[in-house]
């Protein structure tokens, strides 16, 4: 479109939703999404056939998956409900899951490819959802897995709605949902669909992760155990971490011991009918167990300095001031708060010995026994980081040199001392050089099983017993604290200088630490405040849209103000967002 024509076209637009703010009573709110918001009260045939019927319809399932401080109004009339009830459409509207208006609605909206593998029979059948360019001729890339495993008597046209098959083609990798009948057949299934991935699909094998949703959330811990080798990460929703319905039948020792570098995302509901979080009000198997099985993620992460007690759970529940602290009742490496589907999503993030994030848990404010809109996103940003060595089964943690490392202003970030092309490396000095009137350095820190002393911005570092290393490592961690006074987002650099490399026989080396961009972020924006004066207005719509035509440029800090409805991008659906926040 021309700039012309898109300049005219803003301006019906902007003229319409002026009406419509005329023209709407002042009481009645819309979010995004919203246009699906009937299908909570729909009574269809597929609806009704699901599970018995024992609903009536979606609002009567969802209602009965929350505990006694769910607030349904903030839920099925808010964005909350909005950002997941879009993906019911199908599943609701058709009781063939493989129906040809199903299936051209993957191909042609999702650029997925949804295949039904059932030669073993309807009871041990699991769905396929593989990006179209994965299935082009001559196509040479490997893409990455995600096994959803499904909740108590969810099939798998219900398990389509989670989110993650959504993701397929957007983020490029392939969805599997086996039906397992409830749990029983995975030990059996798992071995087969993977041979069927191997000689069919395009897939990576080092990438293969498990997302489990209530039962299937006790089904991938269990899985994990049963194939070790599997999985490079996993996530729990729903579910503690106990892999088990009972407190009387708790998963051994020995089972435990098994595993080893595994990283695990658990997220639930605030809200859910069994009390999931904050640790130590769990319905089903108790605190103490729920407690305890956090502290054995721990030993199989690596992380150190957090196992906690029954005790002190409830007492930060109780008495804590900090929102992500009192929600999950937990007080991690790093607490934090973010907005996202008109909700807070409360973080606790635990790293290992390298600065790795190995645990994380995640409670969703308002959310029942569900998955939220964003929740697959949540998982997949997760997964991403982790890949496992098919040879040797040790964890690879992956990274993208083309991105630089994020903090907001005030906050802390860790920065791997990287060094490249590594011959025989044993040891070195240097110092670290950054921006002082963006950043400060709070230490620098050793790799685990090196050594590494610092004095101020210099350090020496060695590797163990002074064996050489070759190819790429992480030599060490330079932490920063952000300035938090900025008006606008700036990209920094930190380096190294004065290196003096060395070799096992004490020779000297030539050794590259490539710049490692950090951008710092200005104080989060008011969603919507696109000229940043504190409010949202029609005049933050206009800019906008005149930003949209062309005349007018943001910052980086009002572009994230302008993402209304957080998907990264910033188009006239932000206006139209906007618009609605001004009713």
């Amino acid at each position: 479109m021309k700039k012309g024509k898109l300049s005219k076209a803003l301006a019906i637009l902007l003229s319409a939703l002026l009406f419509m703010m005329i023209a709407a009573p002042a009481a009645q709110t819309f979010a995004a999404g919203s246009e699906y918001r009937y299908l909570w009260t729909a009574e269809t045939e597929a609806i009704q056939a699901y599970d018995n019927g024992k609903y009536q319809n979606l609002y009567q399932h969802h209602r009965a998956l929350g505990n006694a401080n769910f607030d349904p109004d903030f839920f099925f009339n808010g964005e909350l409900g909005d950002s997941i009830i879009g993906n019911f459409y199908y599943f609701l509207n058709y009781t063939d899951e493989m129906h040809p208006d199903v299936l051209r609605y993957w191909e042609e909206d999702m650029h997925t490819r949804k295949e039904m593998h059932n030669e073993r029979g309807e009871a041990r059948k699991w769905v396929s959802y593989t990006p179209l360019e994965a299935l082009q001729p001559g196509n040479t890339k490997k893409y990455p897995v995600v096994i959803v495993m499904h909740g108590s008597g969810n099939t798998t046209f219900m398990t389509e709605t989670y989110g993650y098959a959504q993701l397929a083609a957007e983020k490029g990798f392939i969805c599997i949902i086996p039906w397992a009948d409830n749990a029983t057949t995975y030990a059996e299934d798992l071995p087969w669909i993977m041979d069927t991935l191997r000689a069919d699909y395009p897939i990576d094998e080092s990438r293969v992760y498990g997302a489990g949703f209530s039962l299937g959330g006790r089904s991938v811990i269990q899985e994990a155990i049963r194939f070790p080798d599997l999985f490079a990460a996993i996530n729990v929703g729903g579910q503690p971490l106990a892999g088990t319905r009972s407190a009387s039948s708790p998963i051994p020792a020995s089972d435990w011991a098994k595993l080893h570098d595994l990283p695990i995302l658990q997220m639930c509901g605030g809200v859910e009918q069994n009390s999931q979080l904050p640790y130590g009000i769990n319905r089903v198997i108790g605190g103490e167990l729920q407690v305890e099985a956090l502290n054995i993620w721990f030993g199989i992460n690596g992380v150190k300095g957090h196992n906690t007690t029954l005790a002190e759970c409830l007492n930060l529940t109780a008495t804590s001031a900090d929102p992500a602290v009192k929600n999950l009742g937990l007080i991690g490496d790093k607490n934090y708060t973010v907005r996202m589907d008109g909700t807070n999503y409360y973080h606790a993030d635990y790293f290992n010995e390298d600065h790795v994030n190995m645990v994380k848990v995640v409670a969703i404010e308002g959310q029942p026994h569900w998955l939220s809109g964003s929740y697959a996103s949540i998982v997949w940003d997760f997964f991403s980081q982790f890949a496992r060595d098919k040879e040797t089964n040790e964890m690879v943690v992956l990274k993208d040199d083309k991105l630089p490392l994020s903090v907001e202003g005030g906050n802390t970030v860790v920065m791997p001392i990287r060094a490249v092309d590594c011959e025989d490396f044993a040891g070195m000095s240097g110092t670290v050089r950054y921006n002082k009137e963006l950043l400060t350095l709070e230490g620098i820190s050793a790799k685990k099983s090196f050594t590494l002393t610092a004095d101020g911005d210099s350090f020496v570092v060695v590797t163990p017993d002074g064996a050489g290393v070759s190819g790429e490592t992480i030599v060490g961690y330079a932490i920063f604290r952000a300035e938090a006074d900025l008006e606008d987002d700036v990209t920094t650099y930190v380096w190294i200088e004065n290196i003096n490399a060395y070799n096992a026989d004490l020779q000297s080396i030539s050794l590259d630490i490539p710049d490692t961009p950090i951008q710092v972020l200005a104080e989060s924006p008011l969603t919507g405040d696109v000229n940043l004066d504190g409010k949202v207005d029609v005049a933050d719509a206009i800019l906008l849209m005149q930003y949209l035509a062309g005349s007018k440029t943001l910052t980086s800090r009002q572009l994230r103000a302008a993402d209304a409805n957080k998907d990264s991008k910033v188009n006239v659906g932000d206006v139209t967002i906007i618009m609605q926040m001004c009713l």
